[in-house]
């Protein structure tokens, strides 16, 4: 009986022992199958998606749900930064000074974009004002500003789009220690998100500027249908005369009609682009300071290696 107990305590202890071994394994940050690590990558990718989805008419609920993807980005992004050893590999890696650099450019698009909505936000509604007054020569100063406005949100995109130039080190730079640690994995997530950022925040710049673009396309005045002129032969025939009177009408109703469908299309417009400019003017400030806060840290962070 001696036998056979200690035949059957050593594979349980063996079994004890590899668990622990796993879960010895499972708290260090490699790798890929981190919870953290995988949750930036899956948002990374969740934001990526929606980048890749553009279209020439965006929509205030497209550009909404955009805006709401880089948020997750940015929390998770912040998260795997305060992992402790996160911390401690971010301290020792060169490439932290250079996301560092990634985020002040993003800082500083955002901080421009910030003004920029401002002053869109009051030649828009300096535009249907004059568009409800109908006042030719003020509508048309009005867009042509607005038109400059979103020229430079264009600019401000392309600039944005070449925020994040810091690149993952390639495979042969780091050593087996450090890739047994997840090195090589962290740095490729916390570059894939920066660029991923940087894409989806080029995404929404240009995405408000086509709405802006498409709430300057105004419907010229229709010119009124004047009476038919009846010629006396005709006057002679009265039903005649009832006919080209009620076809007179007819265009005339035609032409107002399509006028007001035109001016409800332009105001609906206008409308659409007056909320997206409200809701990002509160996602950019909640943009704005997350990627302070995530400046901060690094810079903490690379502070402390003195």
């Amino acid at each position: 009986m001696a036998g056979f107990r200690r035949t059957v305590s050593l594979p349980v202890l063996a079994a004890a022992a590899k668990r622990t071994a796993y879960k010895i394994r499972s708290a260090s940050l490699p790798v890929r199958f981190h919870p953290i690590v995988s949750r930036l990558n899956d948002d990374v990718a969740s934001l990526v998606s929606w980048s890749s989805s553009c279209t020439q008419s965006p929509s205030a609920k497209w550009l909404s749900e955009g805006a709401s993807r880089i948020s997750v980005v940015l929390t998770s992004l912040f998260e795997l930064m305060q992992h402790p050893l996160a911390v401690d590999q971010l301290r020792d890696s060169l490439v932290t000074s250079d996301i560092s650099e990634d985020l002040l450019r993003l800082v500083d698009s955002y901080d421009t974009f910030r003004l920029a909505l401002l002053n869109l936000a009051q030649l828009q509604a300096e535009t249907r004002a004059s568009f409800r007054r109908q006042n030719q020569s003020r509508i048309a100063l009005a867009v042509r500003a607005q038109r400059l406005a979103t020229c430079e949100l264009e600019q401000l995109a392309s600039t944005t789009q070449e925020a994040a130039q810091t690149e993952p080190p390639s495979p042969g730079t780091t050593t087996a220690s450090e890739d047994a640690a997840g090195v090589s994995t962290l740095l490729l997530s916390l570059c894939s998100a920066m660029a991923a950022l940087a894409a989806a925040s080029t995404v929404v710049f240009v995405g408000l500027a086509a709405l802006s673009d498409q709430s300057t396309m105004l419907p010229t005045p229709t010119i009124a249908v004047g009476p038919t002129k009846v010629s006396r032969a005709t006057t002679r025939t009265t039903w005649m005369a009832g006919v080209m009177q009620w076809r007179s009408r007819a265009k005339k109703q035609a032409a107002v009609e399509e006028e007001r469908k035109a001016r409800k299309a332009a105001l609906d417009q206008f409308d659409m682009l007056e909320e997206c400019i409200k809701d990002m003017e509160s996602r950019t400030e909640e943009f704005y300071r997350g990627l302070v806060r995530a400046r901060v840290f690094l810079l903490n962070v690379l502070s402390s290696r003195c």
